[in-house]
């Protein structure tokens, strides 16, 4: 099986304890339960409801019976065999080490994870008995679980096995270090998010981290990878765990009766109440609804405002509290209308802005709303500031091409791309430019800006070579008054058309584009895994835009219409089903 050209991909749907359901076509049941999908449960809020514990491993089934090597067989066949043993959820490997010599079996390390289309394995040299295979490399996953999308350009790989005969039977003597796994085999690695608190404290940032491990295994893993750094691009956008909680003496042990996860945590008791609080709620999400019990020398640990074993779901505020978020788009008149067609009240509804595009943000509660548009004709747009109820002044900004503009999560500055520059734009002040470090190749024009729900990621769209443009991911990295993008990890393949992107949740991107067999809408995770083509029927023309929000159904312009997601069809979002609703620019409450 052979990676389309442009970018070798991971495709396939994927459940991270959310629904969805499986892409078939040219790669099979990738990664299938690791994302949300954009299928029948498309919109659903980015935590399950409560689960048994046992969900947090994926599954309490015994293990499928692993390969062992077969008396009397030939180089290739053993080489084959040593490949299907990489594909197991038990934490040693011990089933892959059968196909080695005693030698190799000292020094082999399984890892890191290749992720490959699929893998050819040629016959053995005559002479050297060498086995040779050839793949097309999709990604990889690093010992830490973190997943690295691969470019077209580095994607193909050899891998050689030298071979030994050993009492008449042939084993690997020499080989390279780490696990290849084919895309059909992929489906035993489970997405499991670390948990990690902002730079203000106030809220939580999701690490992505893929394992095939389950239970207790999977736990000791889990506080593993917690109590370490977080991933790279992440490190100086969040916290990590106090430096009072000594990390190399933590354990969890995982009572099989009652399903209790003790965490001992040596020096946590130290930590003052808001630190305490604070580390519970990264362990309790980490966990995903696991009971859990903190303890420091086998005490258990106070945690303000808990008594007794606690979950995530005593700690939901550091997540945010799931709302219904009201839907808005621009009319043909340049007006802004509600998710009912209703035209707004005061003047964003009833006077003439021109608008091409708009974006509101707030409490949906609250008397006034934030707002930030952009009009006028393409290449030749003004930005106009303001709020629902006082209406929209000009910024004092040139007319030039500029995207859809977005709210910075929780604060009173609207960012846009602007030509070639990313700009953001107090309520009351003048635009600033923000430093985009690491941009590559990608040095055309930013035509989409959106930030994730958490504020510390950004997904932007950007041109490339060619004339295409692809969603890339940065990290949003503060500093006093200063802030810039730094770690841009692209997560679309080069050869998609990428018109607009908007987050479902705090890992998953839809993103609408074109590519040669078509167009349509695409979900993909934020390190660039699970990229998966969802339905895209009814759409008269390539998609310009979508909005996204957990617990909402998405919307999609395109070709002048505006249309929702409600199983597996795109239809009118009000009305008759196949009711025409025009407009464009849809968005949610920010």
């Amino acid at each position: 099986m052979t990676a389309p050209s442009g970018h070798p991909r991971i495709r396939g749907s994927a459940l991270r304890a959310r629904s969805g359901q499986t892409h078939i076509g040219a790669i099979v049941a990738v990664l299938a339960a690791l994302t949300v999908t954009l299928t029948a449960c498309a919109g659903v809020p980015e935590r399950s409801a409560p689960e048994k514990v046992r969900a947090i491993g994926g599954s309490t089934a015994a293990p499928v019976q692993a390969p062992s090597p077969q008396p009397g067989a030939d180089p290739r066949a053993i080489v084959l065999g040593f490949l299907a043993a990489n594909v197991s959820s038990l934490p040693d490997h011990n089933a892959a080490k059968g196909f080695l010599t005693p030698e190799a079996r000292n020094t082999w390390l399984d890892s890191p994870v290749t992720v490959v289309d699929a893998y050819q394995v040629k016959l053995p040299d005559p002479s050297t008995h060498v086995v040779t295979v050839t793949a097309n490399q999709v990604g990889t996953i690093d010992q830490n679980g973190i997943y690295r999308p691969v470019q077209q350009a580095d994607s193909g790989i050899q891998r050689s096995f030298g071979m030994k005969r050993l009492n008449g039977q042939w084993r690997i003597d020499k080989l390279s270090p780490g696990l290849v796994i084919q895309l059909s085999d992929f489906g035993a690695y489970r997405m499991h998010p670390l948990y990690y608190f902002d730079l203000i404290q106030k809220h939580l940032v999701p690490d992505p981290r893929y394992t095939p491990l389950s239970d207790q295994s999977l736990a000791t893993w889990l506080l593993d990878q917690l109590l370490s750094q977080p991933r790279p691009e992440l490190q100086l956008a969040v916290l990590s765990i106090p430096n009072a909680v000594n990390a190399k003496n933590a354990t969890v042990t995982v009572d099989a009766t009652s399903q209790l996860y003790v965490v001992e945590l040596p020096g946590s008791s130290r930590l003052d109440q808001s630190s305490r609080r604070r580390l519970a709620t990264q362990v309790a999400f980490t966990f995903n609804n696991a009971l859990i019990t903190i303890t420091d020398n086998r005490r258990p640990v106070s945690i303000p405002g808990i008594t007794g074993p606690f979950s995530e779901t005593d700690f939901q505020s550091a997540f945010g509290v799931f709302h219904d978020r009201p839907a808005f788009y621009v009319t043909d008149a340049g007006m802004v209308a509600d998710q009912t067609g209703k035209l707004l009240d005061g003047p964003l509804g009833h006077r003439s802005y021109g608008l091409t595009s708009i974006s509101l943000a707030g409490n949906p509660a609250a008397s006034d709303l934030r707002a930030v548009g952009v009009a006028g004709s393409s290449g030749r747009s003004t930005l106009l500031i303001g709020s629902r109820k006082a209406g929209l002044h000009a910024v004092r900004l040139p007319a030039g091409p500029m995207s859809r503009p977005a709210w910075a999560p929780g604060l009173s500055e609207a960012w846009l791309g602007y030509g070639r520059t990313l700009l953001r734009v107090p309520t009351s002040g003048t635009p600033s430019q923000v430093t985009i470090t690491g941009r590559g190749n990608l040095t055309g024009p930013i035509i989409s800006v959106r930030f994730s729900p958490d504020g510390t990621r950004i997904a932007l769209v950007i041109g490339g070579a060619g004339r295409l443009t692809q969603c890339v991911i940065g990290t949003v990295e503060r500093n006093a008054s200063n802030v810039r993008i730094d770690n841009l990890v692209p997560v679309t393949p080069s050869d998609l058309t990428v018109t607009d992107a908007a987050w479902n949740d705090g890992t998953t991107l839809y993103v609408t584009g074109s590519e040669a067999s078509g167009y349509g809408v695409w979900s993909v995770q934020s390190d660039g895994s699970a990229f998966s083509k969802r339905p895209a029927g009814n759409f008269p023309a390539t998609p310009e835009s979508i909005a996204a929000a957990s617990g909402e159904l998405p919307w999609v312009s395109s070709g002048g219409a505006v249309f929702i997601q409600r199983s597996n069809a795109w239809t009118s979002p009000f009305g008759g089903i196949d009711a025409t609703v025009r407009g464009r620019s849809p968005i949610y409450l920010e």
